[in-house]
């Protein structure tokens, strides 16, 4: 790429206030390239950049004649084909992948297998009380809830352990105790009937416990609990160091991340190998290097991590996806937050934050 091209490319990622700079706009250059005609949606996803932030720039390229819009989706036009080419040297075409795992590396319904299961989750999606976007709420699709219990299973975060679920606005903890899935990935024997994990949620927000509590009651499930409780105040004392795995999904800010993934330490019991699984949106390079220094100086090590494993109905400030981290503790954990003190800073992206639950 030519200096001049650079310019143009950084002057377009400087109008839109893209912090991925040259490189963010290339990556939307080439996954257009690599299609005939592309959705907003379709190359919002390939990009994992937010739909609004992706407009923007198809605008900027539109305005400038190398792209065209219409009702089908973005396509380049003649001089916008030839200057990614032959100025740009982009000249990819589309990458063969595997449909079944949706990039995601675990297959959903492979041969049906799942058929009753979805039938199911579905029923527990529609259960679902509508999201407060003052707490950052954004329902995960039924696809991502049954690949969050895949994906759980396959790391032993079921097998005999203690887990918390530190807010549960998506239901994954009332999906785990469900028969559709346990009679299919655990053993059933009726000479023991101890369940194969016990589970405890957490949530701000009251109508989610109290809809996890009915659903538990109704499906007679005996490894669940669900109490309310704001966690930017320090965890109540039965809670702390009392599990062997913490699943959260913490708001959208950097400071809810850190907010989250201190209680999720002090919820960890003291045990090298205890996880901890972390959903977040993705982040701009230096914003996504801080996340990770937060990480690994908390003691823990990032053992894997799916990108765009996650995706939501809503949450358009996130793209409608995130990436999943499995986090293993340590020898020497500590949370970035001290676990005695309340949190104060602002944790939502909303103006209008709740008020604090003593």
């Amino acid at each position: 790429m030519n200096e001049t091209a650079k310019q143009y490319l950084g002057q377009i990622a400087k109008d839109v206030n893209l912090e991925e700079g040259v490189n963010g706009i290339k990556r939307i250059l080439v996954e257009l390239h690599r299609s005939a005609t592309m959705s907003l949606r379709d190359l919002a996803e390939a990009t994992r950049f937010p739909p609004p932030v992706v407009s923007l720039v198809l605008n900027k390229l539109s305005n400038d004649g190398m792209v065209h819009r219409d009702k089908f989706g973005a396509r380049y036009t003649e001089q916008g084909m030839k200057y990614v080419e032959m100025e740009l040297g982009i000249m990819s075409l589309s990458t063969v992948a595997c449909d079944g795992c949706d990039g995601t590396g675990f297959e959903l319904d492979p041969e049906g297998r799942h058929s009753r299961l979805f039938e199911s989750l579905e029923e527990i999606v529609s259960a679902r009380p509508n999201a407060d976007v003052t707490l950052d709420q954004a329902k995960c699709t039924v696809d991502t809830l049954a690949r969050r219990l895949l994906l759980l299973h396959a790391w032993h975060a079921f097998d005999g352990t203690s887990i918390l679920f530190l807010g549960d606005d998506d239901f994954v903890s009332i999906s785990s105790c469900i028969p559709e899935f346990t009679m299919d990935y655990f053993i059933t024997d009726p000479l023991n009937q101890k369940p194969p994990f016990q589970a405890t949620v957490l949530d701000i927000d009251d109508r989610i416990i109290a809809k996890i509590n009915e659903l538990a009651k109704g499906m007679m499930v005996r490894n669940l609990a669900a109490r309310q409780d704001d966690v930017r105040q320090p965890l109540p004392a039965d809670l702390r160091h009392a599990f062997d795995v913490v699943f959260t999904d913490p708001p959208y800010t950097v400071n809810g991340c850190k907010l989250f993934l201190s209680r999720a330490i002090d919820a960890l019991k003291a045990e090298r190998g205890s996880r901890i699984f972390l959903s977040f949106g993705h982040l701009p390079p230096f914003t996504m290097q801080t996340l990770q220094k937060m990480i690994l100086d908390a003691g823990l090590s990032i053992e894997a991590l799916y990108p765009a494993f996650n995706r939501y109905e809503g949450g358009n400030i996130i793209g409608n996806m995130s990436q999943l981290m499995v986090l293993s503790a340590g020898a020497n954990v500590q949370p970035p937050h001290a676990t005695d003190q309340a949190f104060s800073d602002s944790v939502y992206t909303a103006t209008n934050e709740p008020q604090h639950v003593d």
